[in-house]
């Protein structure tokens, strides 16, 4: 394998150091989306601490209705990253519109929100039109409702700050609440991410239902714009604006990285996974029949492994879009399982810890009979030479490893 990352990759070892914090600024714990959903919420109520009042609640809406009618190419972050127009959003009589647009839609100005109420983790129960497989439940971030008579409004916001939008999310979404609330006047849809990024994984009707805005952005702007001294007298506030304003030198420093060493750093971390990983299971079955490999890449280390006594039957190492290493394959009866195994982040021994569980329990999925292929073994207490040269680069991530989740996330 080729020699971990860090080591040779200044660029990423200066990227990281420059985002370190002193202990004043304790911004890594509020890198989360449920956090982001809540500070949203807590904006767009106008009873709420913040002080704003109904501002902010107009004015994110006037965000949305300007946004649609002008349409996706006008998005100022997709201008500054250069990007191509991909779509025209959708113009409907029950979505929003700037004032003087000439599309189909209601008007922004006038709306009433000081009755207006947000709603995180709205459940959606299922519809009669059901039409997913899945039994998971379904919940959009944010519901802005004011259903009060005579307005008759509903934004749903989907917050995704550093992970994209799953298979047919976003459709079911827009299904159900044009199912539940068909009778609001005002019906929105909301992507929103941290520099306006649009929607992945969804055909390009769908997509035209979703505007897109951005925390760096348009939530920054509509804050600014307020011309507020409760921006420096609120402590939320101040913490919200200065968490912003770093987001935002981390998105400038990301950007003078080449995209190639962020794919090489993923990369190198799922297969280090795949390899310490190979070495538990190649353990666990010392003088048993067959044995496990790893299935080459050309001259690199892939991130497929299988046992010789069943070929045809593959485990993968993935990452998964939190970054949380998993190892997916199917069971001794055909269907897929798939084990979390480190979650991103941890210590290298904590690392070693979980991929010795791990290999255990997939042993036990994999096999019809595991006693023919598994052995009894303990841990060794010192480290193999392989995972004694690899710890120094988990041991890189987990110094480092707000710094590299904001790199690595960052579609």
């Amino acid at each position: 394998m080729n020699e971990p990352l860090h080591k040779h990759s200044n660029a990423i070892r200066d990227y990281c150091k420059s985002m370190v914090r002193d202990r004043d600024n304790d911004f890594e714990r509020y890198l989360s989306e449920s956090w982001f959903s809540n500070t949203l919420a807590w904006l767009l109520n106008p009873k709420e601490s913040h002080g704003l009042g109904v501002t902010f609640a107009n004015e994110f809406v006037k965000t949305i209705a300007r946004k649609r009618s002008e349409g996706f190419s006008h998005c100022p972050c997709q201008k500054k990253r250069n990007e191509s127009k991909e779509y025209d959003y959708a113009h409907k009589a029950f979505m929003l519109k700037w004032h003087r647009n000439k599309h189909k839609g209601k008007s922004s100005l006038g709306l009433s929100l000081k009755n207006a109420y947000p709603i995180c983790e709205f459940y959606l129960t299922r519809t009669r039109k059901e039409k997913r497989r899945t039994s998971m439940p379904s919940y959009v971030d944010v519901l802005f409702l004011d259903m009060d008579i005579g307005d008759g409004l509903v934004v749903a916001i989907e917050n995704k700050l550093f992970t994209i939008n799953h298979s047919e999310q976003l459709e079911y979404y827009y299904d159900n609440i044009e199912d539940k609330f068909s009778a609001a006047k005002i019906r929105e849809y909301v992507y929103l991410t941290l520099r306006g990024d649009s929607p992945r994984n969804i055909d390009k009707k769908e997509k035209s239902h979703w505007v897109c805005l951005s925390w760096l952005i348009d939530v920054y702007e509509i804050l600014t714009s307020t011309k507020s001294d409760l921006l420096k007298t609120n402590h939320d506030l101040k913490k919200l604006m200065e968490i912003l304003c770093w987001l935002q030198s981390c998105c400038e420093a990301r950007e003078k990285i080449p995209t190639q060493e962020v794919k090489k750093l993923r990369k190198n971390l799922r297969e280090v996974a795949a390899e310490c990983l190979l070495e538990e299971l190649q353990r666990s079955s010392e003088d048993k029949t067959g044995a496990w490999e790893i299935l080459k890449d050309g001259k690199r280390v892939g991130n497929q492994i299988r046992h010789t006594s069943y070929p045809s039957r593959v485990l993968q190492v993935n990452l998964l879009p939190n970054l949380t290493i998993a190892v997916e394959g199917h069971d001794s009866n055909g269907d897929i399982f798939e084990k979390v195994i480190v979650p991103f982040g941890c210590s290298a021994d904590q690392i070693y810890n979980l991929l010795d569980i791990a290999s255990k329990d997939i042993t036990r999925n994999f096999f019809h009979d595991p006693s023919r292929y598994v052995t009894r073994t303990r841990r060794k207490k010192v480290l193999s030479p392989k995972k004694a040269e690899y710890k120094a680069f988990f041991d890189f991530v987990c110094e480092y490893a707000t710094a590299l989740q904001l790199l690595l996330m960052f579609p």
